[in-house]
């Protein structure tokens, strides 16, 4: 069983007009991502500077929607689930060891 899998993953932000606040078009943060992560293994997405990692991980926690595409946690579907159902997840995800966590790392630790 996979403990995430991510399925054509979009995030679209809209722009905005400063005048009327109407959209005008889409900053095209992630287009078309996927992967799977086996339960009990460790990934690390990285990638050049403005390739969407951070806006990958942020779409797995919930904290932007996705546009387009699935996010499967443990089989279910966890996208853009509202905040009171997802929260309870997230808390049952810790308690069982499920851990999908965000962690940064500044540039100067990459390896050359």
């Amino acid at each position: 069983m996979n403990i995430l899998e991510v399925r054509n993953l979009t995030v679209w932000f809209p722009r905005k007009s400063s005048l009327l606040r109407r959209t005008i078009g889409h900053v095209k943060a992630v287009t078309g991502v996927s992967f799977v992560i086996p339960t009990g293994k460790k990934v690390a997405l990285v990638g050049e500077s403005g390739g969407g990692k951070t806006t990958v991980g942020m779409a797995m926690m919930n904290l932007v929607s996705a546009t387009e595409g699935n996010i499967l946690f443990r089989g279910g579907d966890i996208t853009n689930l509202p905040e009171k159902e997802f929260r309870p997840l997230a808390a049952f995800a810790h308690y069982q060891s499920d851990r999908v966590n965000l962690r940064y790392s500044p540039p100067s630790n990459a390896p050359n």
